[in-house]
């Protein structure tokens, strides 16, 4: 399925902290997997160097969403989308490595599926908290 376009739709307000991680971690996968992306931050009004952040990842298309909400960024992104699929990646998440295939795999194996969510693990837990929600989420799958 490497050749499908995924869009990856960031919604983002007052992110500068973290939508660097995440651009990077989206970044990453797409490349690990060879597969077609492109990924859209959403500026939902940020006062902050969000955008500017954004857009100095190249091919990062920068949209902006003035009414403020996460409903109203995630559709603003949606309705630019090019992709087969969307992947709905909040900016504070951090794509774990396999991410991007596990998703592709499960769409090529279930003609029938038509959205996907998984497991995850806040990445600024403290290391306990994080192993334990690791081991937990293994024991379950």
């Amino acid at each position: 399925m490497s050749d499908v376009l995924v869009s990856f739709v960031v919604p983002a307000y007052n992110e500068e902290a973290l939508i660097g991680s995440c651009l990077t971690a989206i970044i990453t996968e797409i490349s690990r997997t060879c597969c077609h992306a492109e990924i859209i931050v959403v500026n939902n009004g940020s006062t902050d160097s969000t955008c500017a952040i954004a857009s100095s990842y190249p091919n990062v298309r920068l949209v902006d969403e003035p009414s403020r909400g996460l409903v109203q960024a995630r559709k603003a992104g949606f309705l630019v989308a090019k992709g087969k699929f969307i992947a709905n990646i909040d900016a504070d998440t951090i794509l774990p490595e396999g991410w991007l295939r596990t998703a592709l795999e499960e769409f090529a194996d279930r003609s029938d599926l038509v959205a996907l969510s998984g497991p995850y693990t806040y990445h600024d837990l403290p290391s306990w908290a994080q192993m334990t929600a690791t081991a937990f989420i293994a024991a379950r799958t």
